[in-house]
């Protein structure tokens, strides 16, 4: 539920009316957690990958079209390399926290983060999203035996 607002005097005043357009915050939490793990998991499986592998580097040259090729040659190396890496789950994992302990640990903060951040934003949302008038006291009785 997104929230519409009006400038008055540099002033943001929050209108009564609101319109659900949008992507709920919860989606967007889960679909980032989820497009972090992938990323982490291509981190730790490519570290692995390049501690077995030879260490030697493919130099194309210089120039911008050759920029974008490189670049277009990592992301691919990189998805390949997050897919053929899935059977050695394990050892991976046990590999990075044996020798890169700042990489398993680096991607749980930031997924400890998002989560922190989506559950600070439903509460804000929920905070705007609440009636913006204010509840009349009744006005007490006086206690005719006082």
């Amino acid at each position: 539920m997104s929230v519409s607002a009006v400038c008055v005097r540099g002033l943001p005043i929050v209108s009564d009316k609101t319109e659900d357009n949008g992507k709920s915050i919860l989606w967007v939490v889960i679909t980032s957690m989820i497009l972090v793990a992938y990323v982490a998991w291509g981190c730790l499986a490519s570290s692995y990958a390049g501690s077995e592998g030879d260490g030697s580097l493919t130099m194309i040259g210089r120039g911008r079209s050759r920029g974008i090729l490189m670049l277009v040659s990592a992301i691919i190396s990189f998805l390949i390399t997050s897919v053929a890496e899935l059977p050695n789950l394990f050892t991976v994992i046990s590999w990075n926290f044996a020798n890169r302990i700042w990489l398993p640990i680096l991607f749980a903060v930031v997924e400890v983060g998002l989560l922190a951040g989506g559950f600070g934003l439903h509460q804000l949302e929920k905070k705007l999203s609440g009636s913006r008038r204010k509840k009349k006291r009744r006005r007490r009785k006086p206690d005719p035996y006082l």
